[in-house]
């Protein structure tokens, strides 16, 4: 056999190798990582509401739940400059309010838009108590006008449109 199809059929079995290793230890760490991904998702939804919240609880229609008690979780994602932002949004009030908003994905240059990495303060922590009209108002972000623009116009949608009735509320 020449030394080019021997260094071929070795190579192939090396990336069969890698390939099965890398299988088996997706299908093992599955579950564990499904749930460290609900875990979180539920620990920043409680975070936004400030108690406790299920997210098996929750009927989301179009991105809008009801929550039990009164108030709305908002989701979305707002088409960013350099890919989609993901966030979440505690509303109450009427006309619905911004209680809190937290990113939960984005790819925004790190510098210009550290904002969206800071719920509590700087730009984002300034929509809080805002809504949808007085959201139309607010300032851009300097070096990041198309972020905070996208992002305003997504929030600003979300709080006018219809919230559905809280899930189960006896429990």
């Amino acid at each position: 056999m020449p030394d080019a199809v021997r260094a071929l059929v070795g190579f192939g079995a090396l990336v069969l190798v890698c390939a099965a290793v890398l299988a088996v230890t997706a299908a093992a760490t599955r579950d564990e990582i499904d749930a460290n991904r609900h875990r979180q998702f539920a620990e920043t939804l409680s975070a936004l509401v400030g108690r406790a919240v299920s997210p098996t609880d929750l009927v989301w229609v179009a991105g809008r739940a009801g929550l039990c008690g009164g108030g709305t979780l908002l989701r979305g994602e707002a088409a960013g400059y350099a890919g989609a932002i993901r966030w979440l949004a505690a509303a109450d009030g009427q006309p619905p309010a911004l209680r809190r908003v937290h990113i939960i994905g984005h790819q925004e240059t790190p510098g210009i838009a550290d904002f969206l990495d800071r719920p509590d303060d700087g730009w984002l922590g300034g929509l809080h108590g805002l809504d949808a009209a007085a959201l139309a108002a607010v300032d851009t972000v300097s070096g990041a006008t198309i972020t905070s623009r996208a992002l305003r116009r997504d929030l600003a949608a979300a709080l006018v449109a219809p919230v559905p009735a809280a899930g189960d509320c006896a429990s």
